[in-house]
């Protein structure tokens, strides 16, 4: 059965994506990012959207699939009017519900840029 092409269809056929081996960057094409993996300034993923903190204690992800501090979201979440539905900080939509789920990789990557300013700064 053939069937026509539409607006969403892709004419050129996809090209296969190069093997990468994880875990090692010497794989990844040109030798992977040559960024600083430790400095907060290049990892805004890493602050709270509400606070604008590195997220060293106990960052959460909301409904949204966002990432804040605990303590953030839950003055948020308490912030909203009676009744009144909860709004996500970054989308201004209607969260679906309010639990939050602890994010250790964010906590893991923020406590490290933590300690490697720490150390920079001795230094």
């Amino acid at each position: 059965q053939v069937r026509a092409m539409n607006e969403f269809d892709d004419p050129e056929p996809a090209k296969p994506l190069p093997v990468v081996s994880r875990g090692n960057p010497n794989h990844l094409p040109n030798g992977g990012p040559k960024i600083s993996h430790h400095h907060p300034k290049n990892y805004h993923e890493l602050h709270c959207p509400i606070t604008l903190s590195l997220m060293v204690n106990d960052p959460v992800v909301a409904s949204d699939g966002h990432t804040y501090e605990r303590h953030a979201i839950q003055d948020w979440i308490s912030r909203a009017p009676p009744g009144g539905e909860v709004l996500s900080p970054i989308t201004n939509e209607p969260l679906d519900n309010l639990s939050l789920v602890p994010n250790a990789n964010v906590l893991k990557m923020a406590r490290e840029c933590q300690f490697e300013a720490a150390k920079q700064q001795l230094s």
